[in-house]
């Protein structure tokens, strides 16, 4: 019953899509606005394009990330909009625009994001707001995780690993 798990939240509103971030936090999407629990406060999301993942940075700022590849920053204290940031890749915005997965990793973020054939893996300097390009691949890349200070990224074709 997921109804009953999302009222179980306290979730007042109806709800169209949910995320988690990197402190285990629900963030709910409700009327084109993302809803905390935790912070007891809404905050805007662009209209007109998907939004795919959302995270927090050092407890001040919450992170959204969209299908065209901007990362819009919000306070969490007052949900003020702070700065977007474009990763600007392959200047056509609906390639890699069909699904999304961030891996946090200090003031990093890493997101793979896939298109309908090709993916790219990305880095996020959040301090910076600076993007770079890693790896693209004309396959989909799946999960990635870090082991022994390598990050370890999986495709259709086996494991990419990057220093």
């Amino acid at each position: 019953d997921v109804g009953g798990v999302i009222a179980g939240t306290g979730m007042k509103r109806p709800v169209d899509d949910l995320f988690g971030d990197r402190n285990n936090q629900l963030w709910f999407l409700s009327d084109d606005r993302l809803y905390s629990i935790e912070y007891q406060r809404d905050y805007p999301v662009r209209k007109g394009v998907e939004i795919q993942d959302v995270d927090v940075f050092r407890d001040s700022l919450m992170l959204q990330f969209y299908a065209d590849g901007i990362v819009s920053a919000y306070s969490l204290k007052d949900s003020r909009h702070m700065w977007d940031s474009d990763s600007q890749v392959d200047n056509d915005t609906l390639k890699y625009d069909k699904s999304s997965v961030l891996f946090p990793y200090a003031d990093l973020f890493f997101q793979i994001r896939n298109g309908a054939k090709a993916a790219v893996l990305l880095s996020f300097d959040v301090m910076k707001r600076e993007w770079k390009e890693i790896l693209s691949t004309p396959y989909h890349l799946n999960n990635m995780a870090f082991y022994r200070h390598r990050l370890y990224v999986g495709s259709e074709y086996g494991y990419w690993i990057h220093d």
